[in-house]
């Protein structure tokens, strides 16, 4: 099994956000007490793929809301957006996978 982090947008309202930097367990209730854990649910979403210097990660976020799911003809919909970091991001490999919630 490989190892990915994630980065965790949720609880919206507001105009603000919680972000949480996250890996995932196969047991919530082992985790330390002084951790928050966040379940995600099986839902539709749509991913998406950045690529290149992390500095231009927020343009990729935008691109999402403003051109792509427009194009596509989605909407978004409530729930935890996320990013992926995969066990190659440390090596070198900048691709970050982002998961948006749509309907």
């Amino acid at each position: 099994m490989g190892f990915n982090a994630y980065g965790v947008c949720h609880s919206f309202g507001g105009g603000m956000m919680d972000y949480m930097c996250a890996v995932e367990v196969k047991d919530p209730g082992q985790v330390p007490g002084y951790m928050y854990t966040l379940t995600i649910a099986s839902r539709r979403t749509a991913v998406f793929l950045h690529e290149g210097d992390i500095a231009g990660l927020p343009k990729t976020w935008g691109k999402i809301f403003d051109e792509w799911l427009p194009a596509a003809k989605l909407k978004l919909a409530q729930g935890p957006q996320f990013e992926v970091y995969g066990e190659a991001f440390n090596k070198g490999d900048d691709r970050i996978e982002i998961f948006i919630p749509v309907k």
